[in-house]
């Protein structure tokens, strides 16, 4: 073990005089923290690779903690998001950190969005309420705004929609008012977040609502000026797409064709990947044939390169429900097998990206503790010690935190899914001969109510798209009001609730007969357009994860 730490000491020598005899050949001119920020987005291996220069010449121009927050980065780009955490923690750790606030709160940015994506939420939400309070010290309103929006996100993934609106809320209020270009733009990205929120909440009149402000934010960026080009007209694309289908859900047909017009109308709408933005509004309005005209195009791009991706993806699931839409079952079944897999794949590519991290990292820490017993030769030994003892202790007390929390989660885990299972057997006890619970004050009402829950179960009428209340109405030959006063007056809640409770409960009955199908391809067959929300609804009604849900029933049939 000794010699091979010894021959681990001589390979890092060797490679630092290796790069030190490099390192003339690259002038300093390259190692600027302009050029190399020009360069992190399409080159951020050879970033990575030029810093390591520069740490060695040790450059006044460029110090320590830039480079480990130009480090992080370049780990962003590279979607390596520990590592990313890694350096910014390191930028913050720095001592001269404190005299430079600005570099301090993008580094804390950094890290929040960092923790927020491996589910830390506890310290990404802390870390960002300090980052908040920096951003107000020292005035820097973008700043504010940006972390605000990731405190939001965190909100919503918890669950939280209330709280994840107030913060959206607390950037549009606080700047809609702003004339500084980056400050309504930051605006209109909280507004945006917001309407695709509502939309997935089948809010559609605040959707459009929201949407209309957004229009009037983009506006006054326009008037402004300053903004890169084309990014207002792009704002306008998206926010006219989503005013298309939220006027579309809301039967507005006018409104929804004009916002249809009007995003044709922008620059955007001419690209091949800016017209697959209005695809949501033509599925809703049964233009079935247009979604394959405007994604038609794609392929060709999305096929030229790697197929394994969410934009090819999102392309073969959008046009199985267009060969739905037109009746064409086996074309529609042929190209959700293939998104089905795509999204399989994607899965374990996630995977194998974090096993390449985890193996980067370890590679890092290899190469940090080989330099650190280069300099320090005389303390090798202790200070090996230390480090070892000190993992030791740090591993056992994260182990038994672990063990701990793992408990509590899966003893409230299995008591929640027990309780799911007396519900779905509680509800299919009342759509039989039990009845629906207590006696209607109207009969009248309590039959016709259990007669149409009965058909759209029976006829599977929530999987259909852009099920709602007209949908259900000729579909069980029922007035469009009454529709929605039997809902609401025996399930006690929305016709979109409802539908959405429905396609919760079916899928529910998935994960029991389908113990080998992934939670997507379960989600996707309950009738949600996306994992995440899928992921939000099921959690809504019954408190879990369907993940979490789907383990319990995996393990009590084991």
């Amino acid at each position: 073990m000794a010699v091979k730490k010894i021959l681990l000491i001589i390979a890092v020598a060797v490679t630092l005089h290796a790069a030190a005899s490099a390192a003339p050949q690259i002038p300093d001119s390259m190692l600027t923290e302009r050029r190399l920020k020009v360069m992190v987005v399409e080159n951020p291996d050879s970033v990575l690779r030029l810093l390591d220069v520069a740490e060695a010449r040790r450059l006044p121009s460029l110090p320590q903690y830039r480079i480990d927050l130009l480090r992080a980065l370049a780990y962003n780009e590279l979607r390596m998001f520990s590592l990313k955490e890694r350096y910014a923690l390191k930028t913050l750790d720095d001592d001269s950190i404190e005299q430079h606030p600005h570099v301090r709160l993008n580094a804390m940015a950094m890290a929040v969005s960092a923790s927020s994506f491996y589910g830390n939420y506890d310290r990404a939400y802390a870390m960002a309420m300090d980052a908040i309070e920096l951003a107000r010290d020292i005035g820097n309103k973008p700043g504010e705004y940006n972390i605000l929006q990731s405190v939001a996100d965190i909100a919503f993934d918890l669950g939280d929609r209330e709280q994840g609106y107030a913060y959206l809320d607390e950037i549009i209020t606080s700047g809609y008012a702003s004339g500084n270009v980056r400050e309504l733009a930051n605006v209109s990205s909280a507004l945006g977040a917001k309407v695709i929120q509502l939309y997935a909440d089948d809010r559609y009149a605040d959707a459009l609502a929201e949407s209309v402000r957004r229009m009037d934010v983009i506006g006054r960026i326009d008037s402004i000026g300053g903004a890169p080009p084309g990014f207002t007209d792009q704002q306008r694309a998206y926010t006219y797409a989503r005013i298309a289908s939220s006027a579309a859900y809301l039967g507005d047909s006018r409104r929804a064709a004009q916002a249809y017009d009007d995003f044709m109308a922008t620059q955007y709408a001419s690209t091949d990947y800016g017209r697959a933005f209005i695809v949501d509004y033509l599925l809703v309005s049964r233009r079935f044939d247009k979604v394959l005209e405007f994604t038609r195009p794609l392929y060709a791009v999305l096929q030229a390169g790697d197929t394994i991706n969410d934009d090819y993806y999102g392309v073969l699931f959008t046009n199985a429900k267009a060969y739905s839409g037109l009746g064409d079952a086996s074309r529609a079944l042929s190209l959700m097998e293939r998104a089905s897999a795509i999204r399989d794949s994607l899965v374990q590519r996630e995977r194998r990206s974090h096993a390449q991290e985890l193996a980067a990292m370890f590679e890092l820490g290899e190469k940090e503790l080989a330099l650190s017993q280069a300099r320090e030769q005389s303390a090798r030994r202790l200070s090996m010690l230390s480090v070892a003892v000190g993992a030791v202790v740090v591993a056992v007390i994260v182990l038994i935190a672990l063990v701990a929390h793992y408990r509590v989660v899966l003893k409230r885990n299995r008591m929640a899914a027990r309780q799911i299972d007396e519900l779905m057997a509680q509800r299919s006890l009342l759509r039989g001969d039990a009845g629906y619970g207590e006696a209607p004050q109207s009969q009248e009402d309590y039959n016709r109510f259990a007669e149409m829950d009965r058909r759209i179960i029976s006829d599977r009428l929530f999987l259909l798209p852009g099920c709602n209340r007209d949908m259900i109405a000729d579909k069980c030959g029922l007035p469009k009001p009454a529709v929605s006063s039997l809902v609401q007056q025996f399930a006690h809640c929305s016709v979109g609730e409802y539908v959405c409770r429905l396609k919760v409960e079916y899928s529910v009955s998935l994960i029991k007969q389908h113990p080998d199908w992934t939670i997507e391809a379960i989600g996707y067959a309950s009738g949600f357009n996306s994992r995440s929300t899928y992921y939000q609804h099921f959690n809504r009604v019954f408190g879990i994860t369907p993940a979490q849900y789907a383990s319990q029933q995996h393990s009590s049939k084991s």
